[in-house]
């Protein structure tokens, strides 16, 4: 078996190449999107005991790839890397489709060759309360010694109110975004609209025409809006580059 494969002529069902094809961004890339995601030949990532590995036939993008690209006002690599993982690039992708191509010992809802559509689920965001938490820290079990230690957890109850529509889900993952700060009476900007500057630093393009130099401050997920502050004036109107 090769250990690499082109895009389009797939290995065998089941055998897994050392490297892989991907689109990723690097620290010392960060800025446009445009520039900073780019085709590469990256080791292909190994599982754990409760991980699947799918081969990718279609992926979708979302503001987080753009703030990724930026590397503002969150360096997503440096944090992955606190939290313990080793890569010195991301790899980006939202949901997608595709087909099972390994499994962990411990997975036994899907098997090798199932074809798969992988999603959060289609709710948006919700306000919740937080109801208790708990008092001790857990340390998941390692079962493969190859793998750094997860970080520290507690559990938390969230009380939610759920919207109607929303699938019924036994269980699933969900993002929960914790304010931790709140500013008012800011202006914010779409976060695609930020620019890099020559020489470092952000701006904005005016639907004029003109650049306005800004600086980013909190940016907020859920709308995918970042705040901004500088020579702008609220209702300027601002481009946001297709991509």
């Amino acid at each position: 078996m090769a250990d690499l494969y082109d895009l389009g002529d797939k290995p065998p069902v089941g055998l897994v190449p050392k490297r892989m094809h991907a689109f990723a961004v690097r620290q010392n890339r960060f800025g446009q999107p445009r520039e900073a995601w780019r085709r590469e030949v990256l080791p292909t990532p190994t599982i754990g005991p409760d991980e699947v590995l799918i081969y990718v036939m279609a992926s979708g993008i979302n503001f987080n790839n753009v703030w990724a690209a930026l590397g503002a006002p969150l360096d997503v690599i440096a944090e992955r890397q606190r939290l313990g993982e080793p890569e010195d690039f991301h790899a980006g992708g939202s949901d997608c489709s595709g087909i099972v191509w390994a499994i962990g010992n411990d997975v036994r809802n899907v098997e090798v060759g199932d074809e798969v559509m992988v999603s959060l689920p289609g709710a948006g965001p919700v306000q919740g309360r937080i109801l208790r938490t708990g008092r001790v820290a857990n340390v998941a079990d390692q079962n493969d010694p190859g793998r750094p230690p997860g970080p520290a957890t507690i559990t938390v109850i969230i009380g939610i109110t759920v919207p109607a529509g929303t699938p019924d889900l036994d269980q699933a993952q969900v993002l929960v975004a914790i304010a931790a700060s709140v500013r008012e009476n800011v202006t914010l900007v779409p976060v695609a609209a930020l620019l890099a500057r020559p020489g470092g630093g952000y701006q904005v393009r005016l639907a004029s025409g003109d650049y306005v130099e800004v600086r980013p401050g909190l940016f907020d997920e859920a709308t995918g809006k970042v705040e901004v502050s500088g020579a702008l004036t609220v209702g300027d109107m601002v481009e946001v580059p297709v991509t």
